[in-house]
């Protein structure tokens, strides 16, 4: 069992098993992304919240424009982690910064963007958003 603090409360959220790991760096829409901003990299795990989510609304805002959510249950704990590639080592720049991700559901149309990270730049189709990730520190409960 896990513990999480974010801006949002205190929750308690199983991991499951290893899922991805989240490279730290921006989406831009424009033809040539700058550099890839310094940050922790991220392993993800699907997570189960143990108390009853607390229905909260929150009002979103970034690049691709503005929403009403309603959040629901944690989805995913990221925890920070050292990366080793040929490409480069990707230390942890802030062991104390952990990601915890609600789902939630809203309507978009689909975009197109470039990213740069240390393994060269991406054309990616980004879809439907679905998951808020709220910077959280984390204790582990056993």
């Amino acid at each position: 069992m896990r513990q999480f603090v974010s801006f949002l409360g205190m929750a308690s959220c199983a991991a499951l098993a290893a899922g991805t790991a989240a490279l730290a760096g921006a989406a831009a829409a424009q033809p040539a992304p700058g550099p890839a901003p310094k940050g922790n990299h991220y392993q993800c795990y699907p997570a189960e919240q143990q108390e009853k989510p607390v229905p909260r609304s929150v009002a979103l805002a970034d690049q691709f424009g503005k929403r009403e959510v309603a959040l629901g249950a944690v989805v995913r704990l990221c925890n920070p982690v050292e990366k080793r590639a040929k490409e480069g080592s990707g230390p942890i720049v802030d062991r104390t910064l952990h990601l915890v991700c609600y789902r939630y559901a809203a309507q978009q149309a689909p975009r197109v963007v470039r990213v740069r990270n240390q393994f060269g730049v991406l054309t990616l189709k980004v879809g439907q958003p679905g998951e808020l990730c709220l910077p959280s520190s984390k204790v582990i409960v056993k």
